[in-house]
């Protein structure tokens, strides 16, 4: 019953979202055919005027070319004046915003001069952010000395650093004949910490658990060493001989410390694009994800390692290291000369991911290499989760999962909530 009120409620926000992007189109569209109507109308008694003055001349004809020009003078100079002396102010409530929470948000215009400002529109950032009770398509007027001032709120959307609230400004004259627009000097630029989703089941995750309680059941080992598949690259000096005949498969030991019965999450730092519109969004949802993992963890006291693409690796034990986890995982930066695949191989063929039975790929893109690499850790004896933070419209062929490997497909725009997958 909760999933479908929630699927209700967004289908009406979504409905009503539509709405108001059709109703600011209607309003541009007709501020622009009034405008258009009057400089069609200005350049009609502009062209009756030269007529006048080339058929009939007189004091009357050239009055009538002088009062054309002048009008579309004033209109220029209105707007000029508007440009120059108009002042907006804007200011965020908290030093510290996190997504998709709201915080105060205060936006004043001021006419400090002795003409009255008209036609007077204010432009938002609004691809990140939204601002609570302030329509865009509203047109001030301010009489001299007079202050519009707005006290509300604004949600941030994304995790990441870009500009909020006031973009631009777009003036008129009294006739609509000119339209300028300018860039709000001294632009707010936030720096926003990721969330924490509440991720009450992992999908991906439950399938993994079983069969990881099914093999320690059943686990077959001896007193003093573990064994396990044979992996690529291991010494062969740790080769289990009689294992090894028994099963008729290369079986390796591992040493008493290699085994624990923890996890570790890997994430992929690499900035995929250079589209801010995309990067945005998809570090956000890999880290939020990230973030949910960790906490679902944590808050269970299952003890699990992160590590980023840059090198970073923090240890967390429980919730008491959580906030350590948080801010790191907050400040992480990504780059485009990042090379996961490459730093996972390394973790693989140095034997790193042999300590964990569990090791969850946090990725932006599924390579063939990391196919490989994750189908060589699942084969070795351990159990791989990949969430793969994908566009809807990238075509990926992804392979089945199995007991060992799932992979989970995540959408930027998704909801961290509840389940994932």
């Amino acid at each position: 019953m909760k999933g479908r009120t929630d699927r209700k409620e967004k289908a009406a926000l979504r409905r009503e979202e539509r709405k108001k992007k059709s109703a600011v189109r209607l309003s541009k569209l007709k501020e622009k055919l009034t405008a258009r109507a009057g400089r069609i109308i200005l350049a009609v008694l502009f062209g009756l005027s030269l007529l006048a003055i080339s058929f009939y001349g007189g004091s009357i004809s050239y009055g009538f070319f002088f009062s054309v020009l002048l009008v579309a003078a004033v209109g220029l100079l209105q707007v000029l004046l508007i440009l120059i002396r108009f002042r907006i102010y804007q200011e965020i409530g908290s030093v510290n915003v996190v997504a998709r929470e709201s915080v105060p948000y205060r936006f004043v215009l001021q006419n400090e001069d002795l003409f009255a400002f008209s036609q007077v529109r204010v432009h938002f950032f609004s691809s990140f952010s939204t601002i609570e009770n302030l329509p865009e398509n509203l047109e001030y007027e301010l009489l001299p000395g007079d202050q519009y001032s707005c006290d509300t709120r604004m949600v941030c959307r994304y995790r990441g650093e870009y500009e909020v609230g006031a973009k631009e400004v777009t003036v008129s004259d009294f006739l609509r004949l000119f339209r300028l627009k300018y860039k709000v000097p001294g632009t707010v630029k936030l720096t926003v910490l990721p969330r924490i989703p509440d991720i009450s089941e992992v999908e991906g995750l439950e399938q993994l658990t079983a069969s990881i309680q099914r093999e320690m059941l059943s686990q077959d080992t001896e007193p003093d060493a573990l064994i396990r598949d044979y992996i690529r690259g291991d010494a062969l000096k740790r080769i289990h001989w009689k294992a090894s005949a028994r099963t008729r498969e290369l079986k390796v030991r591992n040493e008493i410390s290699e085994e624990r019965e923890g996890l570790i999450i890997l994430t992929d730092t690499k900035r995929t694009s250079k589209d801010i519109y995309r990067y945005i969004p998809a570090e956000n949802k890999l880290l939020e994800t990230v973030l949910g993992l960790g906490f679902f963890f944590a808050k269970k006291n299952i003890p699990f390692a992160a590590r980023f693409g840059d090198g970073k690796e923090q240890n967390v034990s429980g919730m008491n290291d959580f906030d350590r986890f948080y801010r790191g995982t907050a400040g992480i930066g990504f780059s485009d000369k990042e090379d996961f695949s490459k730093t996972a191989g390394k973790l693989v063929s140095d034997g790193s991911l042999l300590a964990y039975k569990l090791v969850v790929f946090a990725v932006q893109e599924i390579s063939e290499e990391l196919l490989l690499l994750t189908e060589a850790l699942s084969s070795g004896g351990r159990f791989v989760l990949i969430l793969a933070v994908l566009p809807p419209e990238k075509e990926v062929s992804l392979p089945e999962n199995s007991e060992r490997r799932v992979i989970v497909r995540l959408s930027p725009d998704d909801e961290t909530e509840g389940r994932i997958g």
